[in-house]
């Protein structure tokens, strides 16, 4: 049974690089802060779930003599935990809007903080309870996460994404109760017996691909609807001395997209914004976005 349960998680773990390679090369292509932020939550969740295949072989092995080293895997797994609390929070929040230190930082810090140091200290005492404690708050920040999704998704202010975060939700909470199961009643299944791994982790992670490649292949924003950036002027980069930020900026004003879209795209606060066009205007001598695109036209 383990050797069957390590050839399906296998195979989601291409299925998974394959879509983390994809999110790469989509967040580069369209320099979307964002794009890259949620890539490097997927590269934690493919670690994870790396973790689980490591365990399965190292349970296979054990059958020919060779053992693995449970507290460097527990540490392994915690650490990888505490860094999905620490990069999926502040991407929830700037979905929402919400672009304050505390939204971004303090808070993503201190769930990362509360999942990894009791199952530290669990290494270090060896205390069933403290690794009991860990699993349940990640288990209730993930809650925490899907919660804001749920009662805050009006607040997103990408159409593409706030339904796709329609469609899946119901698809994580349809999850939840199996991985509950599969963490604090681990022989709730006949089949358990056979293996220590999860069941419903290779499952969602499989069809958590599947969503994200559909999700890929659908999602376009403005952004993708226009020029390049290197067809934004030279010389007019090089004479008004417009930055790497601005240029970012400029493209987006010349899709058509506000200011709110344009620092939901960028991951900062629209003050920012406001900010960087309010510097473009004064560099160029310009006083609206219908100027900008003049100027633009007359420096091709």
């Amino acid at each position: 049974m383990d050797h069957i349960f390590l050839l399906f998680y296998s195979l989601g773990a291409l299925l998974g690089f394959f879509v983390l390679i994809l999110f790469f090369f989509r967040s580069r292509q369209k320099s979307s802060i964002l794009l890259k932020n949620y890539s490097l939550f997927l590269l934690a969740l493919h670690a994870l779930y790396w973790t689980e295949i490591l365990e399965i072989y190292g349970t296979v092995s054990q059958l020919s003599g060779l053992y693995t080293n449970s507290i460097f895997s527990i540490a392994i797994y915690k650490i990888l935990e505490g860094l999905i609390c620490l990069i999926l929070l502040p991407v929830i929040f700037r979905l929402i809007n919400h672009f304050g230190r505390f939204y971004t930082r303090f808070l993503p810090i201190l769930a990362s903080l509360s999942v990894v140091l009791p199952a530290l200290l669990y290494l270090l005492i060896e205390g069933g309870t403290l690794l009991l404690i860990s699993e349940i708050l990640f288990t209730l920040w993930m809650f925490f996460s899907i919660g804001i999704l749920i009662f805050q998704r009006e607040d997103i202010i990408s159409q593409k994404i706030k339904k796709y975060c329609t469609l899946f939700v119901p698809f994580i909470l349809l999850f939840l109760p199996f991985f509950l199961l599969d963490y604090f009643f681990p022989s709730w299944y006949q089949f358990r017996r056979f293996s220590n791994v999860s069941v419903a982790l290779l499952f969602f992670y499989i069809l958590w691909n599947v969503f994200h490649l559909f999700a890929l292949s659908h999602y376009e924003t403005k952004e993708g609807k226009g020029l390049p950036r290197q067809d934004i002027p030279g010389a007019y980069l090089e004479h008004f001395r417009i930055t790497e930020r601005e240029q970012d900026i400029i493209k987006m004003i010349i899709r058509g997209m506000t200011s709110k879209e344009v620092a939901f795209e960028l991951q900062i606060s629209p003050k920012t914004v406001k900010n960087h066009i309010y510097n473009i205007y004064k560099k160029t001598g310009i006083q609206s976005r219908v100027e900008l695109l003049w100027i633009l036209n007359q420096w091709k």
